[in-house]
C-alpha cells in the first residue's frame, strides 16, 4: 500500500512539473507571438514609406525614359516594384490574419471573372519569360471572401509564372 501511495505521489509530482513546463512554453509562445505582431506593425510603417516614395519616383521618371532599352528596364523596374508591394502587403495581411484583425466577408464569386483579371495581369509576365499561360474557362461560382481568394490565386499564379522556365502554366 505504501509503495502504491509513493508511486502515485511520484506521478503527481511528475504531472505538476510537466504542467509547469507547459505553462512556461505557453507563456514563451504568447510572448513570441506578441513580439512578432509588434515587429510586423512597426515594419509595416517603416517599409511602406520607401515603397510609396519609390512609386512616386517611378511616376516622375516615366516621361524621361525615351529609348527602347530604357523603357524595357523602366517597365521591369515597375514590375519589380509591384511585386515588392504585393509581397509586402501579403506579409502584412498574414500578420493581421494571425492576429484575428481580418474577418472574411463571404459572398458569391464568379471564378471566370477572377480568372479573367488574373490572365490579363499575368499574360505580360508570361510573355516576358517566353512561357505560355492558359486559363481555362470556368462557370462555377464559389462562396468565399473575394479579396482573400484573389490574393491566394494571385500568389499561386505568381509563383507558377516565376518558377516556370520553359513550357506553360495552366489554370
Amino acid at each position: 500500500l505504501y509503495i502504491q501511495i509513493a508511486h502515485l505521489l511520484l506521478h503527481a509530482v511528475a504531472l505538476i512539473l510537466r504542467l509547469r513546463s507547459l505553462r512556461r512554453e505557453k507563456l514563451k509562445a504568447e510572448f513570441m507571438s506578441l513580439a512578432k505582431s509588434q515587429f510586423i506593425a512597426q515594419s509595416s510603417h517603416d517599409l511602406s514609406q520607401p515603397l510609396n516614395a519609390m512609386s512616386i519616383f517611378l511616376e516622375h521618371l516615366r516621361p524621361h525614359v525615351h529609348d527602347p532599352d530604357g523603357k524595357k528596364i523602366f517597365y521591369r523596374l515597375k514590375s519589380t516594384h509591384r511585386k515588392m508591394r504585393e509581397s509586402f502587403k501579403a506579409i502584412m495581411d498574414l500578420g493581421k490574419l494571425e492576429a484575428g484583425a481580418i474577418t472574411p466577408e463571404y459572398k458569391g464569386v464568379a471564378l471566370d471573372d477572377v480568372f479573367a483579371r488574373l490572365k490579363q495581369e499575368f499574360e505580360i509576365l508570361a510573355k516576358e519569360k517566353d512561357i505560355g499561360l492558359t486559363i481555362r474557362p470556368c462557370s462555377l461560382t464559389v462562396f468565399t471572401d473575394p479579396v482573400l481568394l484573389d490574393r491566394m490565386l494571385r500568389n499561386l499564379l505568381s509563383n507558377a509564372v516565376k518558377y516556370t522556365n520553359t513550357g506553360r502554366v495552366v489554370v
